[in-house]
């Protein structure tokens, strides 16, 4: 498993992002002014989760959320080639400072560079 998210999600309220690190899963952080509004997961290489669902309890339990869920190889390959694209440009790690700032928010402790995959 494999994730990627932006900047907000580190600290916005309820983001398991945090949890998701302590256990050991990468995580890479688009640091970028512009949102990384993807929401898609593939599963064992092979089943694509695409649509709206923003993966929150929000989105359970309330939105107007569309879900697409398929293992067509042709699509499902287009996804998998773009993650790792994504993958590779957010190599950057946060600094400290933002480590920082971000574990004063989520009153947790920093974590260390050696946390980011």
């Amino acid at each position: 498993m494999r994730i990627i998210t932006d900047k907000d999600q580190l600290s916005s309220p309820g983001s398991k992002i945090w949890n998701l690190r302590k256990e050991g899963i990468p995580v890479r952080v688009n640091d970028s002014s512009f949102l990384m509004h993807h929401k898609f997961v593939i599963v064992d290489e092979k089943i694509l989760i695409n649509g709206s669902f923003n993966w929150t309890y929000q989105a359970i339990t309330g939105n107007k959320e569309n879900v697409i869920i398929t293992d067509d190889i042709s699509v499902t390959s287009l996804f998998k080639a773009e993650f790792q694209r994504l993958w590779d440009e957010f190599y950057k790690p946060l600094t400290q400072e933002e480590e920082n700032q971000i574990s004063l928010r989520q009153s947790r402790p920093p974590l260390k560079k050696q946390d980011f995959s």
